[in-house]
């Protein structure tokens, strides 16, 4: 915007600009920038809600957030739907672990599983405090949902997402609600 250009079969002729037009081009662009500014400062000055997600792209990074998780969760419980198929895949020390943690600190966990899920480890049931109640044939699925007081974990072994941790607080009552429902008309497994 300071030259201008003219080009010839041979040759270019550049000119400068006149200083007047190059301010009034300036005042212009400083205009539409100062139109923005409110915009800008109440963009800057707002919170900014938290989306609520976060993916897991690895095992190893899940493994982490869960055993951390339990560790704080102690004396609390929470509830699973899940298939017991899928976490015996899982590295079997890190179950072992799980299974520690959740006896020291106390957590009561309620399991719904798939029809098709075989009998967990009895090295699961030792010193826990841990239900297990079973879907009817014909309800299988390999993805895991995790149901803690504050958000519920998704875990999807087979996808490129290991696993969702999804802590927005409407869309954890539904799967409450949900494994609630489930739970209360399934019989204990013996």
């Amino acid at each position: 915007g300071y030259v201008s250009v003219q080009i010839g079969k041979t040759k270019r002729i550049y000119t400068a600009e006149s200083p007047q037009r190059i301010r009034l081009m300036h005042e212009k662009r400083l205009g539409q920038f100062n139109a923005m500014i409110p915009w800008l400062e109440s963009m800057r000055s707002a919170p900014q809600p938290l989306p609520g997600v976060r993916f897991f792209e690895t095992r190893r990074e899940l493994e982490t957030w869960y055993l951390q998780k339990l560790e704080e969760y102690g004396g609390r419980s929470y509830s699973i739907i899940g298939n017991q198929k899928d976490w015996q895949k899982l590295n079997q020390g890190f179950l072992e672990r799980v299974y520690k943690v959740l006896k020291e600190k106390r957590i009561k966990v309620k399991l719904l599983f798939s029809a098709d899920s075989p009998e967990p480890a009895k090295s699961y049931y030792e010193g826990g405090e841990r239900t297990i109640k079973y879907l009817p044939k014909g309800y299988e699925f390999r993805t895991t949902i995790d149901i803690f007081n504050e958000e519920i974990l998704l875990v999807a072994p087979e996808l490129r997402a290991v696993g969702v941790l999804i802590s927005i607080p409407a869309m954890r009552d539904v799967f409450d609600a949900l494994f609630r429902m489930l739970w209360d008309g399934k019989r204990v497994k013996s």
